[in-house]
């Protein structure tokens, strides 16, 4: 039920949200890219909430329980670097990649179950997205992207930090 709730959230605020990856309007960017990315760029996209822009106590507590594993399965100086309530269109695709930020540890929250909009890993490896699942993984470590979702796919992935 949280789940649907969070979904819920996501619709009220979407006013919050921003496009990603911004539109990229100036092909000449684009000619060095892959097909996949090219389609990354133009395509359907994600649209992400930061979660610090949504003052709502399921959203507080579900980042606290998030915090809670995080701790448990990594140590308690793990920290949270930032989180968001992000939505997926249908269509859009994130290519494999690896994380580039100041962060090393990745987790996403699935919303809702669906049968496409996998998480991959370049190892073969796939998640498929089911309400209340919590993956975590070393996203500067691990290459991982996302297959193309054929609905809507809601998520909250957070990343954090490890000492």
């Amino acid at each position: 039920m949280e789940c649907k709730d969070l979904i819920k959230i996501y619709k009220q605020n979407k006013h919050l949200a921003h496009r990603w990856p911004p539109q990229n309007r100036d092909t000449r960017d684009l000619i060095s890219l892959s097909k996949e990315y090219k389609l990354y760029a133009t395509g359907p996209a994600s649209y992400p909430i930061n979660l610090k822009k949504l003052s709502h106590p399921l959203v507080a507590d579900v980042v606290d329980r998030m915090s809670s594993r995080a701790h448990q399965y990594f140590g308690s100086k793990v920290t949270m670097g930032w989180g968001e309530l992000k939505k997926h269109e249908k269509g859009s695709i994130h290519p494999l990649h690896l994380d580039t930020s100041n962060v090393n540890l990745a987790s996403i929250i699935y919303l809702h179950s669906l049968t496409s909009g996998h998480t991959f890993f370049e190892d073969g490896t796939q998640v498929t997205p089911r309400a209340g699942r919590i993956i975590f993984f070393h996203g500067k470590k691990y290459k991982h992207g996302m297959t193309i979702p054929q609905k809507d796919r809601y998520t909250i992935p957070v990343w954090w930090t490890l000492p």
